[in-house]
């Protein structure tokens, strides 16, 4: 049975090429140029997967992947979509990749290559992405912990009695499995391994991983538990060599952290330093944020999973009138944003597990499309005046509020699209938006009438909403 996808890019070659490849696996594929023709037959038809060129004229990928999504979920359908990126070096083929987007696909792999992820995606279930870290990821991830507390590597540990093969795999996740005379401490694995302790042992430090020999261990040690590594780590301190402290950090470039985690934090800061990087990590739940100041770099803010914690992040990135540097989003694959949460950010990426995940971040970096301010979509008169009335961070809630309307309510009433269209012109004349103004009054005389056109003109809106929105932002923290 042929499956139909749809490919949406903006060069004639890229759509013939990648036409036959996809064809020569079993695809029935539709072609589209652009975001408009592309939501015209998103309207008709139902497709397997949709493949989406991350850098399409007009209307980014990123954004159009945000329409669709909006679009899908009136219409009751699940269906992936996958990037289609410059090459294999682009931000978006690493775990760095936008968090709209399933899968991503560069336009140099091998055909078989691109068949086999799509194959992939269109028969993979929804939410079975694979979250389990490899052995590289889970080692890299242990060190930065310890790095935080004090330890270079991993601890040095011999393991009694002998481990088999599986457990000692385990083990080395979290420990640096050595001979006794290496060692800064025993891992007790079994009570009767008290009786092996060779005699270069005596002496170190026992750390147990089971509460039943809590009895004769001088530490307990769990893998979930966050206060057993400081302990160990504590208990460790005068017999493993610190931690590098003789790095200048004000010679290297710095990330800035926004986070509610301090694991997390101490984990991308590890991560930060093994690429020649800082981190300045300011934590929202110990002190407010304003990043209004912020206008070179680049700003990552964690998104925790906890809803709590999320939603004091999430906050305190809406009210912190954001400066023009690029804000990303980290992001858990099993815990992704919202459409409208995902607004306020330049990009939402999947969180780097790895150093080299984060490399390929901040490599990637370059590719992303900074947003330009473009005064003439905006009405200065009017915009001075309100921020000179009210203040800068009213006017930036109010474009904010704006840009809630146009996310959310547009797609969800989407049937009455003449009424939310009007209250979106509404608003926009009042903040001096003129562009979108004019637009919504152009489309208000189009609409009526048409419903076929409801899916154009819903791109229109959020294409013309996003760019003056973003420059009446920028422009008012000037103001």
């Amino acid at each position: 049975m042929h499956r139909r996808l749809l490919l949406v890019a903006g060069e004639p070659g890229t759509r013939s090429d990648m036409g036959h490849v996809l064809s020569d696996g079993g695809w029935v594929v539709d072609t589209a140029p652009g975001g408009d023709e592309a939501l015209a037959l998103l309207r008709r038809c139902s497709y397997a997967a949709i493949v989406l060129d991350y850098q399409l004229p007009g209307m980014a990928g990123f954004a159009l992947a945000r329409s669709f999504a909006a679009i899908l979920r009136t219409l009751g359908r699940d269906t992936p979509l996958v990037a289609l990126a410059d090459g294999s070096r682009a931000l978006i083929l690493h775990r760095g990749r936008d968090a709209a987007f399933a899968a991503a696909i560069s336009r140099d792999d091998a055909p078989s290559r691109i068949r086999a992820i799509l194959d992939d995606v269109a028969t993979r279930h929804p939410g079975e992405a694979d979250m389990s870290l490899t052995a590289e990821e889970a080692r890299a991830a242990a060190v930065a912990i310890w790095a935080a507390r004090g330890i270079r590597g991993l601890p040095r540990a011999y393991p009694l009695p002998a481990p088999f093969a599986e457990r000692r795999e385990a083990l080395s996740l979290c420990f640096d499995l050595v001979e006794p005379e290496a060692a800064a401490c025993v891992l007790l694995l079994e009570r009767h391994g008290l009786r092996l302790i060779p005699e270069a042992a005596r002496g170190l430090p026992i750390v147990a991983l089971s509460d039943d020999l809590a009895d004769v261990a001088d530490a307990l040690f769990a893998i979930d538990d966050e206060e057993s590594w400081g302990r160990l780590a504590s208990l460790l301190g005068a017999s493993q060599p610190p931690a590098d402290s003789h790095v200048d950090h004000r010679r290297q470039p710095v990330l800035r952290l926004v986070h509610a985690d301090q694991l997390v934090a101490a984990i991308l800061s590890s991560f930060a330093q093994s690429i020649g990087h800082a981190v300045d990590a300011r934590d929202v739940t110990r002190e407010p944020l304003d990043l209004a100041g912020v206008r070179e770099g680049v700003i990552l803010v964690d998104i925790p999973s906890d809803a709590t914690a999320r939603r004091a992040v999430l906050a305190s990135v809406a009210m912190s009138r954001p400066g023009l540097a690029p804000l990303i989003a980290l992001a858990a694959p099993n815990a992704p944003l919202s459409e409208g949460d995902a607004g306020l950010f330049t990009a939402v990426c999947d969180r780097p597990r790895h150093p080299r995940d984060l490399q390929a971040l901040v490599e990637g970096l370059a590719a992303l499309e900074s947003p330009t301010v473009d005064p003439s979509l905006l009405d200065r008169g009017v915009l001075d005046d309100l921020v000179r009335t009210l203040g800068a961070a009213t006017v930036d809630r109010l474009l904010g509020q704006l840009q809630a309307l146009v996310e959310d309510r547009l797609a969800a009433e989407a049937e009455d699209l003449p009424r939310v269209v009007t209250c979106v012109g509404t608003a926009a004349r009042m903040l001096g938006l003129e562009t979108l103004s004019l637009h919504c009054s152009a489309i208000e005389q189009r609409v009526a009438g048409e419903d076929e056109v409801c899916s154009v003109l819903l791109s229109d809106i959020h294409r013309v909403a996003g760019l003056s929105i973003r420059a009446a932002r920028a422009l008012s923290l000037v103001a």
